[in-house]
């Protein structure tokens, strides 16, 4: 997380919290105002923002995101703006996202969560697995507001535009296949990866799962868990964020998301081996 933030953020957040939250936020100067960046976002730019340690109102910090103009236009031909609002509004109302305060073009305020995330310490907590898992259940019972036709054009999206022609001819012959062989990356060497995708797609699809509302993207940044003080965590603690992926789905997407992350330090590359069976029981 970064504190510094461009003249030209800061001015349209202060008039962002000015104008959508009113109160205490309208009287405080862009100066005043106290921000900061978190960075990594892949669609988002995501900001915290702080009211003066004088001034009080309900909500005294908040969460401010909205769609980095340089990603929207090839991202929201997968998921529109007025999903992505619709999608947070109802998940909040249900408790399972922070509270949404305000809505706008492209862009949404919530309330700051004092928390971290899902880490591996988590995984190996019974009880905070348990909790999460009803979470996603509750999640994935939902009857959301979106289209239901998304999980065809989400499995290529994921399958096949993401590894397009360009990229395969690159894995054959191209800088990609030289790099695998410069650094001698035997596991590459050994593994025809065009054929373990095609296989990947066609698994997926006999596997049969249900057809759930997903949420596509259910790594361990995507789940909040608000500091409790060393008090054992409770349902209301654990909060589901970004749904910029989310959409009809095959349910075994978010249980892979969950398990391929399971105790490791970095996401999906982690080496530590994949849960056992007794690992993922408290979570099934």
């Amino acid at each position: 997380m970064e504190n510094s933030v461009s003249t030209a953020d800061r001015h349209k957040l202060h008039e962002l919290c000015k104008t959508q939250l009113g109160g205490q936020w309208a009287e405080v100067s862009a100066d005043q105002l106290i921000i900061r960046t978190s960075t990594g976002g892949f669609v988002n730019q995501l900001f915290y923002c702080d009211l003066p340690e004088h001034m009080k109102t309900k909500y005294n910090r908040v969460a401010v995101r909205y769609q980095d103009g340089t990603a929207e236009m090839a991202f929201f031909k997968y998921c529109k703006p007025i999903h992505i609002l619709t999608m947070g509004l109802v998940l909040s109302e249900r408790q399972l996202a922070p509270k949404l305060l305000s809505v706008f073009d492209k862009g949404q305020i919530s309330e700051y969560i004092d928390g971290v995330y899902f880490t591996g310490d988590y995984d190996l907590n019974p009880g905070a697995v348990a909790l999460l898992a009803q979470k996603l259940a509750k999640f994935q019972s939902m009857d959301m507001p979106v289209p239901k036709d998304r999980t065809e054009f989400t499995l290529k999206m994921i399958l096949e535009d993401w590894f397009d022609e360009t990229h395969v001819d690159s894995y054959r012959q191209g800088v990609v296949y030289q790099e695998i062989r410069k650094n001698n990356y035997q596991t590459l060497m050994d593994t025809d990866l065009i054929a373990e995708i095609a296989w990947v797609r066609k698994a997926v699809v006999d596997v049969n799962s249900p057809i759930v509302f997903s949420h596509n993207d259910f790594n361990r940044r995507n789940i909040l868990v608000r500091k409790t003080g060393g008090n054992p965590i409770g349902d209301s603690d654990i909060f589901i964020i970004d749904f910029d992926f989310s959409c009809y789905m095959y349910r075994g997407s978010d249980f892979g998301d969950y398990f391929i992350n399971y105790c490791q330090e970095e996401l999906d590359f982690g080496g530590l081996p994949f849960p056992t069976d007794t690992q993922m029981s408290p979570f099934i």
